[in-house]
């Protein structure tokens, strides 16, 4: 587990129990320089539940 995905778990958390209706993350889908980078991928993460 990272430190920066604590924070966020966190932040999230905080949202949601102080009567947030939604959360929306969002993510720009550019390629650094135009090429395609697995380094930068969402693919990892993309269908996971943040909150559990």
């Amino acid at each position: 587990m990272t430190f920066s995905y604590l924070i966020i778990k966190i932040l999230l958390q905080y949202c949601l129990d102080n009567s947030a209706k939604s959360v929306v993350l969002m993510s720009y889908f550019g390629r650094p320089d135009g090429k395609k980078n697995m380094k930068y991928t969402l693919a990892p993460i993309a269908g996971r539940k943040v909150l559990r």
